[in-house]
Parts: C-alpha cells; structure tokens; sequence
C-alpha cells in the first residue's frame, strides 16, 4: 500500500515539474525569447531518413541544427509552409514519440515532414506561419 502511495507522489512530482517547464516556455515565447525544439525531420533532400535535431525558433527566423552527421548541411528550404498535421503512423511511432505530432510542410524543394511534442507544436506551427506570411 506504501508503494502505491509513493508511486503516486513521484507521478505527482514529474507531472508539475513538466507543467512548470512548459509553463515557463510557454511565457519566453510569449516575451519574443527564442525557443530550441528538439524534433524529427524529413527532408526532400533526405525523402528515405528521419533526421534528428533541433528548431530555433526566434522572432526573426527559424532554423535548424542537425544532431548527427547524417543531417549536417541541411537546412530548412525557402517558402516553407505547413499544408497538414497528424499523428505519426506505427512506423514512424517506432522511431520517434508517438505522442509527436507530424507536422506536413511545402516548399519549392518538395514535401518536408517535421515532427514535434504537442506542448511545442503550437510554437513551430506559428513559427511557420510567421515565416511564410513574410
């Protein structure tokens, strides 16, 4: 009986200490403050890999950081936007989250697919609603 007690508050713990942290995320980018999502990518230059890496988000633009040498060199094309979302297929929830959601973009290269926790979703979706409104 102990055990489920304490099972409980260390769920309890974890579950503020995320809240907390996508609370304060949530309010740097409300000031302007950059954000790094970490993400999956699938890029038109790279249809076959999901590529791992990071979005920085910042008011000005947005780019992204490969955290592997697969993905080294690739950056987001030009004229991106985001045509679709939906939830990862099984495959694709094998390699990554499965709570993420795909993001489905185009641009002048071909169709790119990012995909992102849903507490940042909304950051990267306005994020390239900024970006293509330019």
């Amino acid at each position: 009986m102990i055990d489920l007690a304490l099972f409980a508050l260390l769920g309890l713990f974890f579950a503020m200490l995320f809240g907390a942290r996508a609370k304060r995320r949530a309010a740097a980018a409300a000031q302007g403050e950059g954000l790094a999502v970490s993400c999956f990518l699938k890029h038109p230059a790279r249809p076959n890999r999901w590529l791992w890496g990071r979005l920085d988000v910042t008011p000005g633009t947005t780019t992204w950081t490969a955290h592997t040498k697969a993905g080294a060199g690739l950056a987001l094309p030009e004229g991106l936007r985001k045509v679709g979302e939906r939830r990862p297929t099984l495959r694709e929830a094998i390699k990554f989250n499965p709570r993420c959601r795909v993001l489905e973009c185009a641009s002048g290269e071909g169709e790119l697919l990012l995909a992102v926790m849903p507490e940042d979703a909304e950051h990267v979706r306005e994020a390239l609603r900024r970006d293509w409104t330019r």
